[in-house]
């Protein structure tokens, strides 16, 4: 099939719009890439489709698309693929699989399951929208694995002008801005500067960027190197013209409001909304957890079980709704705890081939409270050998 010319009216109707953005169909596209492997095909075809919910032209879809050494392919190489204008013989492979380490960043898997549109899920999604509207720096603040990260993962996966980035262990800017750069397709064998002034430009187009674990820049080796990563932060905020959310534990929030902050986290701080603080869990949040594992909502009532291996089978009595309140309430990750104890009572009556119950779910608790025990013991009995 003839293709129009690259400057014809005909070509800029069928593929870019009056911007440059590319407009070609999935139809259109299929039909240029006839003959081709099917995996290239459709590595393609989902390319396309996010270079147009990005509102891409060539110049900034080429750029996410990088060979193994970092270095961009060009703009005109990624117009012949999508042409058609690649003679046969030439491989579309190398460029595939760089397309696909993109895709691997910017589209991280779903949960298993599907994700559940909690009450701390739309009250972050909420907060996050109106830091954007007022192109400020808002604060998420919460325990360790009470949703934060998955909340906020799911608002970026749903509007890809939102991004988190995750704070390495440590803090230190060099790694920050590694993570920043192979998180974005980049290569990350240039000098750090240059990287950091790259990931600068790439934010410009986002409307809100979101800093996991924020509270590592409090902890790295030295407060000049933690001044260093805040002080980028607040350069992105500046430079780029977006908003931000910092995402910490109590702690770290305890140090973004301490009297003694350092310039580079006053100047940061100054330019905050007010924080979100988020309870260990929402009461409904723990009954559609319960109803996605097929359970009623936690009875309130005692319930007797028997657990353990045939002939050393030993009993439990307790109150569903009041183990659920304990370690979702006062356990450091309790919410994750209580999610594995559900999973595996569901996967006990799969295995056994009956409907979810909360017996199973006493089972898996008995067990679990069996274990700590067992190792407790086993740690002290350490301790006095020791001495």
């Amino acid at each position: 099939m003839k293709q129009p010319e690259e400057n014809s009216a005909a070509f800029a109707i069928r593929y870019i719009d009056d911007e440059g953005r590319l407009i070609i169909t999935a139809e259109q596209l299929a039909a240029n890439l006839a003959g081709r492997p099917v995996k290239h095909v459709e590595t393609l075809e989902w390319f396309r489709k996010h270079c147009i919910l990005k509102a891409w032209d060539f110049e900034k879809a080429a750029a996410k698309v990088r060979k193994p050494t970092g270095t961009p392919y060009n703009r005109e190489t990624l117009k012949h693929v999508f042409y058609g204008f690649r003679k046969a013989e030439d491989s579309l492979a190398p460029i595939c699989d760089a397309i696909e380490r993109y895709r691997r960043n910017a589209e991280p898997p779903a949960p298993i399951g599907g994700f559940l549109e909690t009450t701390m899920f739309k009250n972050i999604k909420g907060y996050l929208e109106w830091a954007a509207e007022e192109v400020k720096i808002g604060c998420i603040v919460g325990a360790n694995s009470c949703g934060k990260t998955a909340s906020v993962t799911e608002v970026t996966k749903r509007d890809p002008a939102y991004e988190i980035v995750r704070v390495p262990e440590g803090g230190h800017l060099s790694m920050l801005v590694q993570a920043m750069a192979r998180k974005r397709g980049f290569g990350d064998r240039q000098t750090i500067p240059n990287l950091a002034n790259s990931m600068i430009d790439e934010s410009r187009s986002l409307k809100l960027l979101a800093w996991d674990e924020f509270e590592q820049c409090f902890k790295a080796r030295s407060t000049v190197l933690g001044d260093k990563t805040v002080g980028y932060v607040r350069r992105i905020y500046d430079e780029a013209g977006i908003a931000m959310t910092l995402i910490v534990d109590p702690s770290g929030y305890r140090r973004i409001q301490t009297v003694k902050a350092t310039d580079a986290l006053r100047k940061l701080s100054s330019r905050r909304l007010e924080p979100l603080t988020l309870p260990a869990y929402y009461k409904e949040d723990l009954n559609l957890f319960a109803a996605q594992h097929f359970l009623e909502p936690a009875p309130e009532s005692k319930v007797t079980i028997k657990y353990g291996s045939k002939g050393k089978e030993d009993s439990f009595t307790d109150v569903p709704r009041r183990i659920e309140d304990e370690i979702c309430g006062s356990h450091n990750g309790g919410l994750l705890m209580w999610l594995g104890l559900l999973r595996r009572a569901k996967q006990k009556a799969d295995k056994a081939g009956v409907d979810n119950s909360w017996e199973f779910v006493m089972q898996a608790y008995a067990l679990h409270v069996a274990m700590e025990a067992k190792a407790t013991l086993a740690a002290g009995e350490s301790e006095e050998d020791a001495k």
